[in-house]
């Protein structure tokens, strides 16, 4: 069994900021013959908005917990100790927006939302997805890697 899990917790930007990301490193890519001193910055913001993200780093042996943002392979955050953990629990969240200026229209999705439970009672969030199968399987994973009980809120 591992002592150190390293986990992907979600990406720092929404979807349509990393489909940009991706945009602009194809453009930075058409664009590398003709102008360097624009390709360079382009890619540069294109592999930063596509990997940017928030990350979960677990050490059992030194029983210390890191939840940092990686952006280009450098690490924010700060180490915290625990107890112990006590398990991983699956919520189930109704999420609404409302778009509009003139017509408001209301949009409401489930979520399922992922968190560890320490012994003090403090939660960790591991991730989120619209796909419950998901989250499932993120929880199943991190359970076994664990050795935690998985319990679903709903």
């Amino acid at each position: 069994m591992k002592n150190k899990l390293d986990i992907i917790v979600q990406h720092a930007f929404p979807f349509h900021f990393i489909a940009l990301g991706a945009g602009l490193i194809i453009t930075a890519m058409l664009v590398m013959l003709n102008n360097q001193w624009l390709a360079v910055p382009l890619f540069i913001l294109g592999i930063l908005l596509t990997s940017t993200h928030y990350r979960l780093a677990i050490d059992k042996k030194n029983k210390t917990y890191k939840e940092y943002l990686w952006i280009l392979g450098f690490k924010k955050g700060d180490e915290l100790p625990f107890e112990g953990l006590d398990l991983i629990y699956i919520n189930q969240v109704e999420m609404a927006s409302g778009y509009g200026f003139v017509t408001r229209i209301n949009i409401s999705s489930t979520y399922y939302k992922v968190y560890i439970e320490l012994l003090n009672d403090e939660s960790i969030f591991i991730g989120e997805s619209k796909h419950e199968e998901k989250v499932i399987q993120k929880a199943q994973r991190l359970a076994h890697a664990l050795k935690l009980e998985i319990v679903r809120n709903y």
